[in-house]
């Protein structure tokens, strides 16, 4: 991408009327920029984002991670027929079917539909089943806006970082969230071909939202140079980093509780091993062998349908484990359901 001529462009910032009147004349004729034209930073970032695909460089596309604004998509593909897209939510497990619907439509009715490869999936799994396949393109322009925790956020953009081009911006949404900043300071601080360009930063007394506030950074592989340490102290959120202390103390103290219950079901203490079970499920829900073990303690006490109903936990979770059929079917034989228990 060239970036540098979008920056060029973009030092405009400090002539507002000029960018207000160019968003206004590009998006007039949009009805979904209807709200958006009253609010002026909103115009200024969506004309900097059609900027910055002005200069994508051939076999460059655009790619963006969560669409909590459709105006995000349409600002970087109008006027730019010749841009392919990759566009990933998932729409139908957030129970967001209708938006799916209205962005596709949305898409149909500006004529875009043949630019953007619409992916209704988990941003996570679609950053990583992206390293498995032949990935032929770059990606010279990265829109985040996807969910704001810490994990979430610092994984997608190293993720991503691969497959950017060796010129590249992304554009991070809700970066007034403490737990962005800390993603961003941590990124920024082992990947130093990395500069943050923008921000835009919301007001709390806005009236209309404006994303919790954006960050540009550019990319330059060429580019090796630290950061000042002010740059990332303005980005470090002590809270957040106290969190992640914490759940590593948590992680600790769980462990150490599923400990406590294999031992006091090894010594045939059911109730306290079945209390210490529960509370390490209440905090690790998917931890399969728990279920499992809590299931072959039911079974030992002989309460039978509890057994049962773990062992279809157990299945819900990895149906590839032998346990949970087994223990389903030595329930089923004591609850005298012979023909089901065969079956399992």
């Amino acid at each position: 991408m060239k970036y540098l001529n979008f920056l060029k462009k973009a030092s405009l910032i400090n002539q507002n009327q000029k960018l207000l009147d160019h968003g206004s004349i590009s998006f007039k004729n949009l009805q979904s920029f209807s709200a958006i034209l009253e609010n002026e930073e909103l115009i200024i970032f969506c004309v900097l984002l059609n900027w910055a695909v002005d200069d994508l460089e051939d076999q460059e596309i655009y790619c963006q991670l969560g669409v909590n604004s459709f105006s995000t998509l349409v600002a970087a593909l109008i006027n730019h027929p010749d841009c392919m897209a990759y566009v990933v939510d998932s729409f139908y497990e957030k129970n967001n079917s209708s938006n799916y619907e209205d962005l596709v439509n949305n898409l149909d009715n500006l004529n875009l539909t043949e630019q953007v490869f619409l992916f209704d999936q988990d941003a996570e799994e679609f950053l990583l089943e992206l390293k498995t396949v032949d990935f032929e393109n770059k990606i010279g322009v990265f829109v985040y806006d996807w969910k704001k925790d810490y994990r979430s956020v610092l994984y997608s953009l190293l993720l991503i970082k691969s497959f950017l081009s060796d010129q590249s911006l992304i554009i991070i949404e809700g970066v007034n969230h403490p737990s962005v900043q800390q993603a961003i300071a941590d990124f920024l601080t082992v990947n130093s071909e990395f500069l943050i360009e923008k921000e835009f930063l919301s007001q709390p007394d806005q009236s209309i939202p404006v994303g919790n506030g954006r960050v540009i950074l550019s990319r330059d592989i060429n580019r090796n140079i630290s950061l000042e340490s002010s740059v990332i102290f303005n980005y470090r959120q002590h809270q957040i980093i106290e969190r992640i202390s914490q759940i590593e103390q948590l992680e600790d103290l769980l462990e150490t509780i599923y400990q406590e219950a294999v031992k006091l079901h090894q010594e045939y203490n059911f109730n306290q091993a079945e209390s210490q079970y529960k509370t390490f499920l209440n905090w690790n829900q998917n931890h399969v062998e728990s279920w499992i073990n809590l299931s072959k303690l039911y079974y030992q006490t002989e309460n039978y349908q509890q057994s049962l109903q773990t062992s279809f936990q157990v299945i819900e979770i990895d149906s590839e484990r032998f346990e949970g059929y087994y223990n389903l079917g030595q329930c089923l034989e004591k609850l005298n359901q012979i023909s089901q228990a065969i079956a399992a």
